[in-house]
């Protein structure tokens, strides 16, 4: 009876984990027709089609900006070359990569641990809708998420092949030869062979990631080098200085935010990506650290990948918000390495121990209830868009708060935001349109979190035998659970994205792509100023000739330097930009159109003509492309 029971049960958790991958499939074609392309996405497919297509060559003189290392663009772009170019083809290479990253977590996952924690990691990822999100864009992230996960799927496991060494360590090198950020991969990995398999292992591995990575930097050497200088303080390699194209004072686009969006952009991608930074973090303090040794080679992996971990989150926290270039890309960098916290999830969970952290009640507790507090916190800009937020907001403006007068407590008399407004020198409309969106869900998150470790403390007083759990465990892991059921919701994952659009962007974009078509002769020189649309756009024109470093828009623009030197490494600059409007048959752009510009075009006898209008239309909001013609 008890093998039919078995059975049955492997059934279920095979039935579970196809269930996981179909609903994860669904989701990520129906996310794939609603978000419409960004500008890396166009980045990335555009140049990889010029690249791959024989426009240019990488690192070529006056070619792209090679801002990233070849393949992230040499990939995309060969898919493009050969099945057509289009923001169908990259949405449909980044829709087959996600797909296929989910079984290569599942078969590490049971290698480690079984079929049933395996399903219920392919669960948690099925049921964040924002690591859905980034994997659905033809970006960077989706292909390093594939390579990395069967990379480890070749490498991680008791007893490797040396074949299945060799495919790995090539893996890993073509991670480093796509984004030059997950260069720790190869140095943890190198470390893991050498202390789980030994020297010969160890040595296999160095060996043919170096062989690798020297091969590809030989071919693009010494200009590669752009890509690596950017990491290296100048003042101890003052003889990098010629691979060092861009002076940082010299940039015209950089971001500057708050404290307080510091704070926010950090517990974002904690939000985003929950089970991985802070699931990931609460698994580890639950995890008894004697059974984890009790078998090496987990203990080894464990050991490794937590490292590798933390070393990416760090330095991609520092190159977020540690830098002025992008600081909210925080948890589009995460999506780099997630699968890392997934498989490390995988191998820690059974080892879970109810008696952990006894006698860390008040320190858990506490750090709990900053985090819930974090978290309300974190969730503002969702929480303005629920459609009970002015029942909320009316009800934390006119709360009345009990007041002393002559010895008596008066309620009613005076309102909660008449206090804000005294005590902070604010105004009627700062405290209603500022203040209150942010404080109501802060408030809201330090409540929740006091109620709920109250609740806790009951359940464990009321527990017979306290021996065997303690309270920081029913805490943390109800923390876990609740956090799983709320996965999909705007508190966590489930929140508007950045380019959420609408069901038919696919169709909006090659629509809008044929008609520019329709308008722009083959061959056409045509200078691209379009800030609110993807340069994807442009992959729908034939033959269009282009400044290359326009690609990027104000990412690549400067406000000084050399204008030689600058075209010569895909950059540009307001020289550069009057020369190629001097040259141009086309004009496209964003309205509305800077006056200088406007009097430089109607100089050279441009003429608008019927624009893209709109090029894209979301729900709330409207994308225009302005076409300006010299005929």
């Amino acid at each position: 009876m008890s093998e039919i029971l078995k059975r049955h049960y492997i059934k279920l958790t095979y039935f579970a984990a196809i269930t996981a991958l179909v609903a994860y499939v669904i989701q990520a074609y129906q996310v794939m027709n609603s978000l419409r392309p960004s500008l890396d996405e166009g980045v990335y497919l555009l140049k990889g089609y010029l690249l791959t297509s024989g426009v240019f060559a990488p690192y070529q003189p006056y070619g792209v900006w090679m801002n990233k290392m070849p393949l992230s663009f040499l990939i995309p772009g060969w898919v493009e070359v050969i099945f057509g170019p289009g923001l169908i083809t990259g949405r449909w290479y980044a829709f087959i990569l996600s797909v296929l990253i989910l079984p290569g977590i599942w078969l590490i996952a049971r290698r480690f641990s079984g079929e049933k924690i395996a399903t219920l990691i392919l669960i948690l990822i099925a049921v964040n809708p924002v690591g859905i999100k980034f994997y659905a864009q033809a970006i960077s992230q989706v292909l390093i998420a594939f390579l990395l996960v069967w990379s480890l799927f070749f490498l991680l496991g008791e007893k490797r092949r040396n074949w299945q060494i060799v495919a790995g360590s090539i893996l890993a090198a073509i991670i480093v030869f796509t984004r030059e950020n997950m260069l720790p991969v190869t140095l943890f990995i190198v470390i893991l062979m050498f202390w789980q398999h030994g020297k010969k292992t160890g040595w296999i591995s160095l060996a043919t990631i170096s062989i690798f990575l020297l091969i590809g930097h030989a071919i693009y050497f010494p200009e590669i080098l752009t890509n690596w200088v950017k990491w290296l303080p100048q003042s101890i390699t003052p003889f990098l200085d010629p691979w060092r194209i861009r002076n940082p004072d010299e940039k015209s686009y950089s971001e500057s935010i708050s404290l307080l969006s510091y704070l926010f952009i950090f517990m974002q991608g904690f939000r985003w990506h929950f089970f991985v930074t802070l699931g990931l973090g609460i698994t580890g303090l639950l995890t008894s650290i004697h059974r984890l040794k009790q078998n090496s080679w987990k203990f080894r992996t464990v050991i490794v990948l937590s490292g590798l971990f933390v070393v990416l989150f760090l330095s991609h926290v520092w190159a977020s918000l540690g830098n002025d270039y992008c600081k909210f890309c925080l948890p589009g960098y995460i999506s780099f390495f997630s699968p890392i916290g997934y498989i490390l999830l995988s191998i820690l969970i059974p080892a879970l121990s109810p008696t952990n952290l006894r006698g860390w009640g008040w320190i858990i507790s506490l750090l709990f209830v900053v985090t819930t507090t974090l978290f309300g916190f974190a969730t503002h800009q969702d929480f303005v868009r629920l459609p009970t937020y002015s029942n909320w907001l009316d009800g934390f403006f006119g709360f009345p708060v009990p007041w002393m007068r002559k010895g008596q407590l008066i309620l009613g008399e005076v309102k909660f935001w008449q206090i804000l407004a005294n005590k902070y020198n604010l105004s009627f409309e700062q405290v209603r349109l500022e203040v209150l969106p942010v404080l109501i869900p802060t408030v809201m998150g330090f409540v929740v979190g006091i109620v709920w470790i109250v609740l806790v403390f009951i359940l464990y007083r009321f527990l017979r035998n306290k021996k065997n759990i303690s309270m920081s465990y029913i805490l943390l892991t109800s923390f876990l659970m609740i956090g799983f059921l709320l996965s999909p919701t705007w508190i966590f994952g489930g929140g508007v994205f950045t380019y959420d659009c609408r069901n038919d962007v696919i169709d909006q974009i090659e629509q809008s792509g044929q008609q520019l078509a329709d308008q722009i002769e083959p061959g056409a020189k045509i200078d691209w100023r379009v800030t609110s649309m993807s340069p994807v756009m442009l992959l729908y024109l034939e033959d269009p000739q282009l400044l290359p470093a326009q690609i990027n828009t104000n990412y690549s623009f400067v406000n000084s330097g050399e204008t030689d030197f600058l075209l010569r490494y895909g950059l540009w600059n307001k020289e550069a930009a009057n020369d190629w409007l001097s040259q141009a048959d086309y004009f496209l752009a964003t309205p509305p159109i800077p006056p200088d510009v406007w009097l430089q075009m109607q100089a050279l006898g441009f003429q608008e003509i019927p624009p893209l209008s709109p090029a894209l239309q979301c729900d709330t909001e409207r994308f225009e492309i302005q076409i300006f013609s010299r005929k």
